[in-house]
């Protein structure tokens, strides 16, 4: 009995010893016949394709009506409101931009005496436009006024804030901040020394708003955008002779305002304009411009990117830039050949 178990273990054996090795020559043959079917190969590496950065460009751009020194935003449509010399006096005009279609220009204002530096708000669910006005060439003396938008028309002229015209307020820009317009001007002559000063309006009456301008500072052409809390600014900063000038940017936190940083960075020219400012997917668009040409700088977290200019045919300068219909839209003249002044409209792709 004991000698046909261990005849049985040796046959056990031996057949195992079979089967593994016709196992080993079967895999052989799968390896070499069909790699794929039954042996994992060794993965190639991933490549990462790396987005090219995107570049700034303007595009889709509309010729809007002879004119200058326009302003944006955004009231269900997109407003363009601008000057336009008309013969005798400068008169304040606008048109409609809505779905890549533009509305015929119209005049929002018509008087004797120039109506300059228009720009728009939207305040409390109403659209207004201020504007600057003065003897026509003169520049001896000038006010601010203003104009609310029923939906169909302008309404009648409302004075701005009772500012000494001797000073010559000019260049205000508009937003709403704690729930009222403040308004910032320039007074001074384009030549002579200017100040940033603000005012706020209630609907009523004009209130004392916030401080800007340090005393003996040469500053100009604020261009503000902000929210109830907070206010992004940019300027013009003037050296002593009132001719070198840098554009700035500042912040306001609802407390005080930031330290004023150079946009112009490397830049060479003989003059920098201030344009715009908008808040857009969480960084800040500063737009500017030099005699002929406009730069665009952007602020992600604290750093601001070098000055980009923005390809456009033609001598171009005065821009402005706001958000539409989740899209930055940039306005700006462009001057023919003959010196003439157009608006323009365009978008901003690329950010």
């Amino acid at each position: 009995m004991a000698m046909e178990k261990w005849h049985v273990a040796i046959i056990l054996a031996i057949l195992i010893g079979i089967s593994g090795c016709v196992q080993q020559e079967k895999e052989k043959e799968i390896v070499a016949g069909e790699p794929n079917a039954t042996v994992d190969q060794p993965k190639e590496p991933e490549v990462v394709v790396e987005e090219a950065p995107k570049i700034p460009t303007l595009a889709n751009e509309i010729q809007i009506g002879p004119g200058r020194a326009s302003s944006l935003a955004g009231f269900g449509s997109l407003y363009v409101a601008y000057q336009r010399f008309t013969g005798e006096s400068d008169d304040i005009y606008y048109a409609i931009y809505s779905d890549g279609k533009l509305s015929k220009p119209e005049k929002a204002t018509d008087a004797s005496v120039d109506e300059i530096n228009a720009n728009l708000a939207v305040s409390n669910g109403k659209l207004y436009l201020f504007y600057t006005s003065a003897a026509s060439g003169a520049q001896i003396s000038s006010e601010i006024n203003f104009k609310e938008f029923s939906g169909q028309k302008w309404l009648a002229e409302k004075s701005g804030p009772e500012i000494s015209v001797v000073l010559y307020p000019h260049n205000q820009t508009v937003l709403q901040h704690n729930k009222k317009l403040l308004l910032f001007w320039t007074r001074g002559r384009p030549n002579a020394q200017g100040a940033i000063g603000t005012q706020y309006y209630d609907g009523e009456t004009w209130l004392d708003g916030i401080k800007v301008t340090a005393e003996n500072v040469n500053e100009k052409n604020a261009k503000v955008a902000g929210s109830e809390d907070w206010i992004h600014l940019v300027y013009e900063g003037y050296a002593g002779n009132a001719e070198n000038n840098e554009v700035y940017y500042r912040y306001y936190n609802g407390v005080a305002w930031s330290g004023a940083e150079s946009l112009t960075g490397s830049i060479n020219a003989d003059f920098f304009g201030s344009g715009g400012v908008a808040e857009f997917n969480g960084k800040v668009y500063a737009i500017w411009f030099t005699r002929g040409g406009i730069y665009l700088s952007i602020k992600e977290g604290r750093i601001w990117s070098d000055p980009i200019k923005l390809e456009v045919a033609g001598v171009v300068d005065e821009p402005t830039i706001a958000e539409y219909n989740g899209k930055l839209f940039v306005s700006y003249t462009k001057i023919t050949e003959n010196g003439a002044p157009f608006v323009y409209l365009a978008e901003l792709q690329g950010v």
